[in-house]
């Protein structure tokens, strides 16, 4: 069963998210588990070339719950693009799972893609069983320099109207800031459970690189990271998507 549903994280911020649970239920483990999705930016709540829709459909044909939604500022939430900001986006995420806690979840799964797998880390707690992070942004002030052209986006223009367009989206001047000043280390360091990260080698926008500062501070005591030689950011390609749903399939079936 599949429904849109509104979650009002305020009176005016109103968050379109996708609800979904399994045709019948399992009465195991995974009914008080939901698998919540968190998205990159730019992007929507179907994740990087539509991940998300079929990592949807994936997971409730394994009898799990899922929840995908959209930013305030993105996809079919209220807001403009040039709104999206970390600090708000953390209190979106916080109203999700307030949300979800007021329809009987007890515990949550993570799949956080780009920017949004930034975002699940900076919002773990001790509820979440798992975390899956795709291609990660952990040094996000990198990020910011290798996915918006900031040479030529950044015009005393675009200072003034307190936003810069990129790739025919529009990047607000707060984000880059919290972008270029933000630090994982300490949020890191909260991470104790189960963490599967998948990375593509070729990856220039996120680069493999970036793994280090995991390995470096997260606490679990399992990390697996599966990386592929010829994978490029979002790593859309069959045969990589086909893999990427096979390892998440395995994970999940080992950790809830």
């Amino acid at each position: 069963m599949s429904e849109t549903i509104d979650i009002h994280a305020s009176q005016d911020r109103i968050l379109k998210a996708i609800h979904r649970v399994p045709a019948e239920s399992s009465l195991s483990s995974a009914d008080d588990t939901l698998f919540l999705m968190s998205h990159s930016f730019p992007g929507n709540k179907d994740g990087s070339n539509d991940i998300f829709y079929d990592l949807e459909h994936l997971l409730v044909e394994k009898g799990y719950h899922t929840l995908r939604f959209d930013y305030y500022g993105c996809g079919g939430s209220d807001g403009q693009e040039q709104d999206f900001s970390l600090g708000g986006a953390c209190e979106d995420f916080k109203h999700v799972i307030y949300w979800a806690e007021g329809k009987g979840y007890k515990n949550f799964a993570f799949i956080g893609e780009g920017l949004g797998a930034t975002l699940s880390i900076m919002n773990v707690d001790l509820n979440v069983k798992m975390m899956i992070l795709l291609w990660p942004v952990l040094d996000t002030n990198d990020y910011s320099e290798n996915r918006f052209d900031l040479h030529q986006s950044l015009t005393g223009e675009a200072v003034q109207k307190g936003y810069f367009e990129c790739d025919g989206h529009k990047v607000g001047m707060t984000l880059l800031k919290e972008l270029r000043k933000n630090t994982l280390h300490y949020a890191l360091k909260e991470v104790f459970m189960p963490v599967l990260i998948i990375q593509g080698v070729r990856d220039e926008i996120v680069p493999l690189e970036h793994l280090q500062i995991a390995k470096e501070n997260m606490r679990s005591k399992r990390i697996e990271i599966f990386s592929f030689h010829d994978g490029g950011h979002a790593m859309d390609q069959l045969n990589h998507r086909s893999m990427i749903f096979h390892q998440i399939s395995e994970f999940a079936a080992q950790n809830i």
